[in-house]
């Protein structure tokens, strides 16, 4: 058991999507050349990739600790590792939930990334994929 104190989260459904993007690229809210990473480049630097996206993240203070991301009709998100399994995730996912039309949410689906996310996307009742495989929804198993 860790006697570290539960840090004092804060989140935010971002309205300027470049500013958003910048601040999730500078501290490294994605991992290293997996889609996340090209959406919020994608996103800062082209125009048309901000239509229908949106961003909301969490912070510890002032530092981004977290990101959740709606880009072309897909879902991803990341937390810093020292933050997970602390409801960030699911409460990113909640805040677009909420600031988004729900027929715009509600046709999204997640690629799978990092170890344990189907479990994450099928708690939060989002459609998952595995990249590369035909089957999709919640009985794809890893």
């Amino acid at each position: 058991m860790s006697n570290d104190p539960t840090p004092q989260i804060c989140f935010k459904f971002e309205k300027n999507l470049i500013q958003a993007c910048e601040l999730a690229l500078q501290h490294k809210l994605y991992v290293k050349g997996w889609v996340l990473q090209y959406s919020l480049i994608g996103i800062k630097n082209n125009p048309e990739n901000r239509k229908g996206a949106a961003i909301a993240m969490a912070y510890e203070g002032d530092i981004p600790v977290g990101i959740a991301i709606v880009h072309f009709r897909s879902i991803a998100s990341f937390v810093k590792p020292k933050y997970r399994r602390k409801g960030i995730g699911t409460e990113l996912v909640n805040l677009l939930k909420k600031n988004m039309k729900s027929s715009d949410f509600n046709n999204l689906e997640a690629g799978l990334g990092i170890p344990g996310s189907n479990e994450f996307w099928q708690q939060n009742e989002i459609p998952y994929f595995i990249v590369g495989h035909e089957n999709k929804g919640y009985a794809v198993q890893e």
